[in-house]
C-alpha cells in the first residue's frame, strides 16, 4: 500500500500525530554530498579555495564547488603526456603531475597563472617515479622513490633543473614541508626529517621508525612542529596513524598513535584535523581524525564512502573533495564528490527497537518481520518501538513477504505461505505452493500476488514470474506465468510497473491477462527499484551495461502508460542491488539503501530532485527501508547477524509546501499584487542568468506554470497571468514560485483570489 499524497497536504490543517519521537530537523544531521560522474578516470584530487583541480588520464580539468555542495566543470587543460596512475600537487603559480607506472620517469608541470586553464610549460626527468611533491621558496622537492629526496629549481617553469638530491634509507612515498624541514614517509624506515633551509644541500637530521612489519605510506605535517605520518602493516592491512614532535628534528618523539580501519590510501591535513581514506577490505572509508597538538589522535567521525579514493584534498575547515571508483561505478570510472563534515549524523538521531529481526515487508502501520525460529512476526509500526502484535510459525525462514488487507503472502526457502491476518494477534497460515524458492520480489495487488523468482526445478525455467489470485487463501490459483522475472515492480491503478534493463509496463485491470506496453528506455542502466507515491513515479537505477552512474528518477504518471521523466539527479553511492526494498517515499522525500549507508532526497519539485544528504552506517548495513506516515524503518545488519531495526522520525518539513519552499537562501522576491486576481508582477533582486528557471507549483506540489520565458533578457520583472497548462486559468488557492539559478533557490507564496 503507497502513503497518498493527501496525508501530506492534511498537515495543514491538522495537528502532527501523537508520537514519542519527535520530527527530525535533517539539516544539522545530514552529510550535504555534491556529487559529479566524471567520463574518465581521475587519479589525483588537489584544491584552491573553491576550485578542485582533477587529474585524469587527458587532462587537469577545474571544478567550482558551491556552498551547497554542488560541483560544476569551468574549465581544464589537456596534459603533454597520458597520466595513469600519477600524483598531483599545487603549488603558488604550478600544478606538478608525477606519472608513476610505466615509460619516463616524467615530472610535468603546469602553468596556473590562469587557474581555469592550466597549461603545460616543462617536463624534468627524474631518476625515479615521483610519488610525491611539496613547493617552496621556488624550489619543488620530490620523494622520488628509490631515487630518495630529489630538489627541482622552478623559478623558471619553462626550465626546471635538479640542482639537489639526498638519499633516503628506504623508498620515499610523500613528502611534506613543515618550515625549513622536509617530512619525507619512507616505507620501513619510517619519517626521515632533512634540513632544506639550503635547497642546493639537504641534510637528513633524524628518523622515526615505524611499528615492525609497518610501512610509511603518507606524510603530512601540522602546527607546532608535528608530524604525522600513515603506516599500514605488510601482513594484515591494518593502518596506523602516528603524530610526532618534530620541535627537535634530530630526535623526533611519538606523542601518540591511533589505529585506522584499513590501509591508508590517501592522507590531507588542515589546521588540527587530519583526514584518511583507507579501504577497510569491503567498507572503504573516510577517516576524521581530531589531532589537538599534542597526545594521541582522537577518530572524530568515520564516513563510509563506497569505493575506493584515488583522490583526497580539504576545501575549508569543513569540507573535503574526494574521488573515488569502482564499487560506486562499477567501473573504473570516477565519482567525485564534495562532503561537508559534521560532528553529527542522521545515525545520531536513529531510535533502536528491541526487534532484532530482519523486516521484510509493510503496509500501512502493520510491520512484517521474520522471527528467529522460523516465523512471521507481526509489528505496529504506528508506535517507534515496534510492538509486536502476533506471529505464526512457517516451515522455514522468511525472504520477504507483502501485505494488502488481511491477506499476506510470505516467501520462505522452500515457496509461499497464503496467511489469513484477518487477526493481527494471531494471523494463520492457511495453505502454501512449494515449488517456488528464491523469490526476490513480491508485491500483492487487488487481490492478486505478483510474484519473481528462481528455481532450481526442471519443472520450471530458471527464473519466471507468476502471478496468483488469492481471493481464496485457500486455494491460491496461478492465473498467468511467464519466464523471466518482472521485479522489482510497483503499481499505480490498473498499471504494473517492473524493473530491468528497461522499465516493463503493464496494463493488468485483468490480472490473468496483462498487456504489456511500450517500455521505458533508461539509458543503459539497470533498475535497482521502483516507488509510485500519487501520480508520481520514483526509479533507482544501477550501473547496467551501457551505463555506470547510479542515479534516482522521478516521472509524471499523468497517463499512467506512458511515463514522462521530470527529473533525475545521481546517486551519492551505489543503491542496494541484491535485496529488496531499497526505496521508500513519502510525501516530499525518498529513502535510497545501499550497502554504504542511506541516502535522503527532497523529491519536491518532482522536475528538482534534490540529494538532501547520506546517513554513513558506520560499521551497520542498511539493508531494506519502509515508510509510514510518521517514520522510516531501516533493517540493519552487519557481516555475521542482525541488528535492532532502526526507527528515523520524518523531517519535521513533511507537507508538500514545506518541501517546495525548503532549503531557500533567504533572498526575498515581491510579488504585486498579492493576493491577486487577474494576474501578478513578481521583482526579482537581480536579472536571471542563463540557467535560471521560475516555475509555479500547486500545494500538492505540481507545476503549473513556467515563467522563465517571460523574462526578457537583462529584465527583473516577471508576469504570471494565473493561468496553468494549455492557457486554462488556474482555481483560487494558495500557488508557489520557486526561482533556482545555480545554487542559489527562491521561494514566494501567491494567493488567487475569485
Amino acid at each position: 500500500m503507497r502513503i497518498p499524497l493527501a496525508l501530506a497536504l492534511a498537515a495543514l490543517a491538522l495537528p502532527a500525530p501523537a508520537s514519542s519521537l519527535e520530527c527530525v530537523d535533517y539539516s544539522p544531521h545530514v552529510l550535504p554530498t555534491g556529487t559529479l560522474f566524471t567520463e574518465d578516470t581521475v587519479y589525483d584530487l588537489e584544491s584552491s579555495g573553491s576550485l578542485a583541480y582533477a587529474l585524469s588520464q587527458w587532462s587537469l580539468d577545474v571544478y567550482r564547488v558551491h556552498s551547497s555542495g554542488r560541483m560544476k566543470r569551468i574549465g581544464g587543460g589537456l596534459l603533454d603526456h597520458t597520466a595513469i596512475e600519477a600524483h598531483l600537487t599545487l603549488g603558488e603559480d604550478l600544478a606538478y603531475v608525477g606519472f608513476s607506472v610505466v615509460g619516463p620517469l616524467w615530472l610535468d608541470l603546469l602553468d596556473l597563472s590562469d587557474p581555469l586553464a592550466p597549461t603545460p610549460v616543462a617536463t624534468v626527468t627524474l631518476p625515479g617515479i615521483a610519488k610525491g611533491v611539496a613547493e617552496a621558496n621556488g624550489h619543488a622537492f620530490v620523494a622520488a622513490d628509490a631515487a630518495g629526496l630529489q630538489v627541482v629549481d622552478v623559478g623558471v617553469p619553462e626550465s626546471p633543473v635538479i640542482v639537489a638530491s639526498a638519499p633516503t634509507p628506504a623508498n620515499a612515498e610523500d613528502i611534506a614541508l613543515l618550515g625549513d624541514l622536509a617530512l619525507v614517509a619512507a616505507r620501513s624506515e619510517g619519517l626521515v626529517v632533512f634540513d632544506v633551509s639550503n635547497p642546493l644541500a639537504p641534510s637528513e637530521l633524524g628518523s622515526l621508525p615505524v611499528p615492525a612489519g609497518d610501512w610509511a605510506w603518507r606524510v603530512g605535517a601540522a602546527e607546532p612542529r608535528m608530524a604525522i605520518v600513515a603506516s599500514y602493516s605488510l601482513e594484515s592491512n591494518a593502518g596506523l596513524l602516528m603524530l610526532i614532535d618534530v620541535s627537535d628534528p634530530t630526535n623526533p618523539v611519538e606523542e601518540g598513535s591511533l589505529p585506522l580501519s584499513g590501509r591508508p590510501e590517501r592522507l590531507a591535513t588542515d589546521g588540527d584535523r587530519a583526514y584518511v581514506s583507507h579501504r577497510g577490505y569491503g567498507s572503504p572509508s573516510l577517516q576524521i581524525v581530531e589531532l589537538h597538538g599534542r597526545g594521541a589522535p582522537v577518530t572524530r567521525s568515520v564516513v563510509q564512502l563506497g569505493g575506493w579514493t584515488n583522490g583526497l584534498t580539504v576545501l575549508d575547515s569543513e569540507r573535503v573533495v574526494l574521488s573515488s571508483k569502482g564499487i560506486d561505478a562499477a567501473t573504473s570510472k570516477t565519482v567525485i564528490r564534495a562532503v561537508e563534515i559534521r560532528a553529527g549524523t542522521l545515525t545520531d538521531a536513529l531510535h533502536l527497537t528491541d526487534a532484532v529481526e530482519p523486516l521484510v515487508g509493510m503496509e500501512g502501520t502493520t510491520a512484517l518481520t521474520s522471527i528467529p525460529a522460523s516465523a512471521l512476526g507481526i509489528r505496529d509500526a504506528s508506535d517507534e518501538d515496534l510492538p509486536l502484535i502476533g506471529s505464526v510459525t512457517l516451515p522455514s525462514s522468511m525472504q520477504i513477504a507483502a501485505k494488502e488487507g488481511d491477506v499476506v503472502v510470505a516467501a520462505v526457502s522452500r515457496g509461499l505461505w497464503f496467511v489469513d491476518a484477518s487477526d493481527l494477534a494471531s494471523p494463520q497460515a492457511i495453505s502454501s505452493m512449494d515449488e517456488l524458492t528464491d523469490v526476490r520480489w513480491l508485491d500483492v495487488h487487488e487481490s492478486h500476488a505478483y510474484v519473481s523468482a528462481i528455481s532450481p526445478w526442471d519443472s520450471l525455467p530458471p527464473s519466471h514470474h507468476r502471478i496468483i489470485d488469492v481471493s481464496d487463501l485457500a486455494n491460491p490459483m496461478v492465473v498467468y506465468e511467464e519466464e523471466g522475472m518482472w521485479g522489482p515492480f510497483a503499481f499505480h491503478g490498473d498499471h504494473a510497473y517492473a524493473g530491468g534493463t528497461t522499465l516493463r509496463i503493464f496494463e493488468v485491470s485483468d490480472p490473468a491477462h496483462p498487456v504489456e506496453l511500450p517500455d521505458v528506455y533508461v539509458d543503459g542502466h539497470t533498475i535497482a527499484d521502483v516507488g509510485v507515491l500519487a501520480d508520481r513515479l520514483v526509479l533507482v537505477l544501477a550501473p547496467g551495461l551501457e551505463a555506470w552512474s547510479c542515479q534516482l528518477r522521478t516521472y509524471d504518471l499523468t497517463v499512467p502508460g506512458a511515463p514522462v521523466e521530470v527529473g533525475r539527479v545521481p546517486l551519492a553511492m551505489a543503491p542496494e542491488t541484491v535485496h529488496p526494498n531499497a526505496l521508500a517515499l513519502t510525501p516530499g522525500w525518498a529513502y535510497v539503501t545501499g550497502r554504504y549507508g542511506m541516502q535522503v532526497f527532497r523529491t519536491l519539485p518532482p522536475d528538482l530532485p534534490e540529494l538532501v544528504g547520506i546517513v554513513p552506517h558506520e560499521g551497520i548495513q542498511m539493508r531494506r527501508v519502509f515508510a509510514t506516515d510518521d517514520h522510516v524503518f531501516i533493517y540493519r545488519r552487519t557481516s555475521g547477524s542482525n541488528e535492532p531495526i532502526g526507527v528515523l522520525a520524518h523531517p519535521c518539513s513533511t507537507s508538500a509546501v514545506d518541501a517546495i519552499v525548503s532549503g531557500t537562501d533567504g533572498i526575498p522576491l515581491r510579488a504585486f499584487p498579492n493576493p491577486f486576481r487577474a494576474a501578478t508582477n513578481i521583482e526579482l533582486d537581480r536579472p536571471l542568468g542563463a540557467d535560471g528557471r521560475a516555475l509555479v507549483y500547486d500545494v500538492a506540489g505540481r507545476r503549473v506554470a513556467d515563467l522563465t520565458r517571460t523574462l526578457a533578457p537583462g529584465r527583473r520583472s516577471l508576469r504570471w497571468d494565473g493561468r496553468g497548462p494549455a492557457g486554462r486559468a488556474v482555481s483560487t488557492g494558495v500557488y508557489f514560485l520557486r526561482v533556482r539559478e545555480g545554487d542559489r533557490t527562491r521561494s514566494l507564496r501567491l494567493v488567487r483570489l475569485r
